[in-house]
């Protein structure tokens, strides 16, 4: 009674305690609500390489005393989820900022409270859940945003970057963004950047012979050549860095392909040109634009939907062109965000709805873990008394109230296991 007695005390304490663990939860958001995609860019952390994301993540981990991270970088969103003991104050946070871009991140200090949102516990997960389900999103009910947080997930996950705390929101996070997507009419008639891009695009009513040059074929650049095929455009190039990759594209959709390295010394121009990398710089800038258009001087249209822009700002500046990017397009973002209103508050309440589960299996899932250890303590309670305490007596006894006597003791100690970790879980239930 006493051993029951004080397992039932350790059960509130760890449950209290796991209530308490939520608001390690933490993240640290910037998106297209409060900034230009110029000023969002800033803060895109710049690599060449995966494993130079790797090393600078990994020294991000490590210089803020952060137990698990996942790095989310989109068009129009930076996101940084993580797991740590002490919450951020702002001066911290911009500490955080700048070492990922010290120059810029300076430069916009004044006001780094105004644009960044910082949320911990439950309205750090809340804001995660909205997010994969696209409510936060440039464009309400796109589905891209999901692909793209599982996918930093699992990047993240291969760093070494994450743990059993991340594991299970990930888990639950995909769990509402999915029970949104199909309980509800948020995704219904999708529509997306690109497509949005494309609306603009098409509304210049461009000759459907126009030239065009697609600058990487990721799987942006892959729905956009798409939809250019569907809508009868047929004079298209694809550069890409993985030739492969472009060479596959163009064969869906009857293009050329190139290698990247080819674009500088391309000399059949372009109309149209439509940019799309991973590139933390960019990609055309004044040089190979000049070498590409030679000695045009028609207008030409440049579409960028890359964060950080692919198209150097002085191109833009400096040429006769056409420009849509994340930011023109904010316009026909915003008539489709009042269409599905209705959706989203119907897609709020399925989300308040999986924040209670997630915090009841968090809960569950600290008192496994607290528990962990139990099995081999009532085992070693169990052996001892067999073994040492009552060896002597128990000997004396007939051989088959020793099995029998054996029996019993295996019987208690599964029973003993198992009582505990069930009224914790119906503690944790209520």
């Amino acid at each position: 009674m006493i051993f029951y007695n004080s397992v039932t005390i350790l059960i509130w304490h760890r449950f209290n305690f796991g209530g308490d663990m939520l608001n390690y939860f933490q993240v640290i958001s910037i998106s297209h609500e409060k900034l230009e995609t110029e000023d969002l860019e800033q803060f895109i952390i710049k690599y060449k390489t995966k494993g130079e994301l790797k090393e600078k993540l990994t020294s991000l981990k490590n210089s803020f005393d952060i137990e698990e991270l996942i790095y989310l970088s989109t068009c129009n969103r930076l996101m940084i989820l993580m797991f740590r003991e002490d919450p951020f104050d702002f001066s911290e946070i911009k500490e955080l900022l700048e070492k990922i871009n010290p120059n810029h991140v300076s430069a916009l200090a004044h006001r780094i409270e105004k644009v960044v949102n910082y949320h911990i516990g439950s309205e750090c997960i809340r804001h995660l859940f909205e997010v994969a389900s696209s409510l936060q999103s440039l464009v309400i009910g796109e589905r891209e945003i999901f692909r793209q947080f599982r996918s930093a997930y699992n990047e993240c996950k291969q760093f070494g970057l994450t743990g059993d705390n991340l594991r299970l929101l990930e888990r639950c996070t995909v769990s509402a963004a999915k029970d949104v997507y199909t309980s509800t009419k948020i995704g219904e008639k999708p529509v997306s950047i690109v497509s949005l891009a494309l609306q603009s695009l098409l509304n210049l009513h461009p000759n459907r012979n126009k030239r065009v040059l697609m600058v990487g074929s990721g799987e942006t650049n892959t729905t956009f050549g798409r939809f250019l095929k569907k809508h009868g455009f047929g004079n298209i190039v694809i550069f890409n860095r993985s030739f492969n990759n472009a060479f596959e594209l163009s064969e869906e959709i009857g293009a050329s392909a190139y290698h990247l390295s080819d674009l500088n010394s391309y000399e059949k121009g372009f109309d149209i040109m439509i940019c799309c990398t991973s590139a933390t710089e960019p990609v055309i800038n004044s040089e190979i634009y000049r070498g590409l258009v030679r000695e045009e001087r028609d207008k030409k249209v440049l579409i960028d939907l890359s964060i950080p822009n692919n198209i150097s700002k002085n191109v833009v500046a400096s040429n006769n062109v056409t420009h849509i990017n994340i930011d023109s397009l904010r316009s026909l973002a915003q008539e489709n965000l009042q269409s599905r209103q209705g959706n989203i508050a119907a897609s709020r309440i399925l989300i308040n709805y999986h924040l209670d589960t997630f915090t009841v299996m968090y809960d569950q899932r600290q008192i496994e873990k607290a528990f962990s250890k139990l099995p081999k303590e009532i085992k070693s309670i169990k052996d001892r008394a067999i073994e040492k305490v009552f060896k002597q007596k128990i000997e004396e006894l007939p051989e088959a109230s020793q099995e029998l006597l054996r029996e019993m003791m295996d019987y208690m100690e599964k029973k003993c296991v198992a009582a505990p970790i069930k009224l914790a879980k119906e503690l944790a239930e209520k």
